[in-house]
């Protein structure tokens, strides 16, 4: 997440009014740290407390780890409006979406690696994954068409607007298949939370944006990823602009669920992911499972 939402006070109200119980744990990760709360440490402390210290930590976390991206915007915006010659500004602007596009990272080992920790905790485990759009400059089309038709002759112009326009098509940086296999494995129901609220560095900076340039939603490929993951899991999916509401939601699923306990027929420790398939014999019903399960 890039802002801190008023919405999630309301959401972390709602979690420890009505959802978290004596006996349960809390694994909380945010883009500086993770936080780990035991059964043991809610009991004798008042929920209003661990909220409040939570919540503290949420705000911090986000807006340090939003940082780094918030200064690049800036600069990059600072940069464009200068007197630079157009090359030297297609050369700043590579630059910036190169770091830009690092800080998105989304690491393939650490998803897989949490998908077996989970696997090997006890108990009926639910992750709430919350995602806020992700909006990036880019050069308007229409200003692309301009620079490129009046720079017919400069080739090396042309190629580099082509590669840098080609850049604008991402595909997820992790391999989707792979982690949908670990996270159906591991038992958990994950719930994908987009959250559509327009990022606050986008509406800060608004006015000093040079001409030619907007900010332009780039969530897609992650969304598409995390989606699948999702209902590879039983999960839900959710867009939302309001993160509470969304994930009052997510939870209402993850109260309304049966258990359904079967054995293979031939089972062999193959090591191979092996697909599961439920049907119901009538009824208009939505059916959401796990995919599969490794067998090992």
């Amino acid at each position: 997440m890039s802002d801190y939402l008023p919405e999630l006070d309301t959401a972390m109200e709602y979690f420890f009014d009505t959802v978290i119980l004596p006996g349960d744990s809390l694994i909380v990760i945010t883009p500086m740290k993770t936080y780990r709360l035991r059964s043991e440490d809610f009991a004798g402390i008042p929920k209003s407390r661990t909220k409040d210290e939570l919540l503290g930590k949420l705000r911090k976390d986000i807006l340090l780890g939003s940082s780094e991206y918030r200064k690049l915007i800036r600069e990059l915006e600072t940069a464009l409006l200068g007197d630079e010659s157009l090359e030297e500004k297609i050369e700043i602007y590579s630059s910036y979406s190169a770091r830009l596009e690092s800080l998105r990272n989304v690491d393939e080992k650490s998803l897989v690696q949490f998908a077996d920790f989970l696997k090997r905790s006890p108990g009926q485990k639910y992750v709430y994954l919350f995602y806020q759009k992700e909006r990036v400059p880019k050069i308007d089309w229409k200003e692309l068409m301009r620079i490129m038709s009046t720079n017919q002759d400069n080739f090396g112009l042309i190629i580099r607007l082509m590669d840098l326009f080609q850049h604008f098509s991402r595909d997820v940086g992790f391999n989707t298949a792979a982690v949908k296999k670990a996270y159906a494995d591991s038992s958990i129901a994950v719930h994908f939370l987009f959250l559509t609220k327009t990022p606050a560095t986008d509406l800060e900076i608004e006015s000093l944006r040079p001409s030619g340039m907007a900010m332009t939603e780039q969530s897609e490929d992650i969304f598409s990823a995390f989606n699948e993951v999702a209902a590879a899991t039983g999960g839900i999916s959710d867009s939302s602009a309001n993160a509470a509401s969304a994930f009052q939601r997510a939870v209402s699923a993850s109260e309304n669920y049966y258990l359904v306990y079967y054995k293979p027929q031939d089972y062999k420790a193959d090591g191979k992911f092996h697909e599961l398939k439920v049907n119901v014999k009538a009824g208009n019903y939505r059916i959401a499972h796990r995919a599969g399960y490794i067998a090992k």
